[in-house]
């Protein structure tokens, strides 16, 4: 099976809406514009999750077309290492 991180959403996702990634829940809570290095503007949607370690809450972005990739707060960030459930 291939993993992906690609959602599907038809228009613009509206604020509330709950999304579970892996077991973990994510809350958009806005949107906000984004630059591109190529000087493209963009959106990206602002999620709130709790953190996967210590339960804390945090905020992340993501491109519309992306679910939220981060799963910890700042305090326990550790890129590339799994989460274990």
């Amino acid at each position: 099976m291939r993993k992906t991180n690609l959602i599907t959403l038809s228009g613009v996702a509206p604020v509330g809406l709950s999304i579970e990634v892996n077991g973990q829940r994510f809350d958009l809570i806005g949107h906000e514009p984004y630059l591109t290095k190529d000087g493209a503007t963009t959106t990206l949607m602002l999620w709130q999750a709790e953190c996967a370690t210590c339960g804390e809450g945090f905020t992340t972005t993501a491109a519309p077309n992306r679910w939220p990739e981060r799963r910890r707060c700042d305090l326990h960030t550790r890129p590339g290492k799994a989460v274990v459930a």
